[in-house]
């Protein structure tokens, strides 16, 4: 006799042993990238112990003694992720090792301004601020990411010099949409599908705010980076930005209506000089041709030179012969 309820039993049984079976494997293949991971296993221990003990942390330390953390961490994937776990050449949140002796020789006056576009919870905002950043301008839209990130400013009693902004950079002011995912807010990405925020550009904010020149201006903003640079253009044209780091990821580039292309047109028309930064140090790149193939990465852009490190060994991978000028 037929019996609708039965089979649909059955398929729900069924349905149940192929969730368990992936289940198994996403164990088993998780445990085999836990141990095959240097650095892994005793980072695990240690998030699992602060958490069970302290419920918060365990803290990621800056420049300056400063420590990212205040806020709880989501996963201990987002904790290893900006702990400067090992996925390539760099970390994927982070920053690398060479990327901070980079800035640790930058020539910060007791003016400099330093402005982190793309700022998650704080590690490039308060890493600026711990190596005597005058003024650290901290742009995050999200508004839940928004306040972790001025709880862990606050933590660390750094606000007279940090400024939180919880609104995004474009090309034009008004309103964007951001697609947010509460288990990985460093994904977040302006989509027509996700929620409204206010977004204005840096020119503007540059003269409300009375920024003669931008020392530093970092940009993380998964593809939306061409935007966050058309909304500058007065401050690129004038000169008025010396320093660029800027993530480099042609995928997310394309999906913001954009391309690898274009953010090396616009930064080079504006006459900057392009390192890309790897595991031993900065490997000059004369032409767009020299990142085909590369799929995500951070680029350093200067005006001509960066001489403040020398013009060493340090400015290159091994095998690489050091640039330190455009040629």
């Amino acid at each position: 006799m037929f019996n609708p309820t039965r089979i649909v039993h059955e398929w729900l049984m069924v349905i149940s042993v192929m969730q368990m079976h992936l289940n198994i494997q996403r164990l088993h293949r998780n445990t085999r990238t836990l141990f095959a991971t240097r650095g892994m296993p005793l980072a695990l221990g240690e998030f699992i112990l602060r958490r069970g003990l302290m419920g918060s942390g365990p803290y990621i330390a800056t420049s300056g003694g400063y420590h990212v953390g205040f806020a709880p961490w989501l996963s201990f994937s987002e904790y290893w992720s900006y702990r400067g776990g090992d996925f390539g050449d760099e970390p994927s949140n982070g920053i690398s090792r060479w990327l901070r002796d980079l800035l640790r020789h930058w020539p910060i006056e007791t003016t400099s301004v330093a402005v982190d576009v793309g700022a998650n919870i704080g590690i490039f905002t308060l890493e600026f601020a711990g190596l005597g950043f005058r003024q650290v301008h901290a742009f995050e839209p999200v508004p839940e990411t928004c306040r972790r990130l001025q709880r862990n400013v606050d933590r660390n009693r750094v606000s007279e010099r940090v400024r939180v902004n919880c609104t995004a950079l474009a090309e034009r002011d008004g309103w964007l949409c951001i697609d947010y995912d509460p288990r990985s807010p460093a994904t977040s990405y302006v989509s027509p599908r996700g929620e409204r925020v206010p977004c204005q550009t840096l020119d503007t904010y540059a003269s409300v705010n009375q920024l003669a020149h931008v020392d530093l201006l970092k940009l993380d903003v998964e593809g939306w980076e061409v935007r966050v640079l058309r909304g500058a253009r007065q401050l690129l044209a004038d000169g008025r930005i010396d320093l660029i780091l800027v993530e480099w990821a042609p995928d997310l580039l394309e999906r913001a209506g954009s391309s690898g292309g274009e953010l090396w047109s616009v930064l080079t028309r504006h006459g900057y000089c392009l390192w890309r930064v790897c595991r031993h140090g900065l490997l000059p790149i004369a032409r767009l041709q020299d990142l085909a193939g590369v799929k995500w990465g951070n680029l350093v852009a200067s005006r001509g030179l960066l001489g403040f490190l020398g013009g060493n060994d340090r400015l290159a991978e091994p095998g690489q012969r050091a640039v330190n000028q455009c040629g």
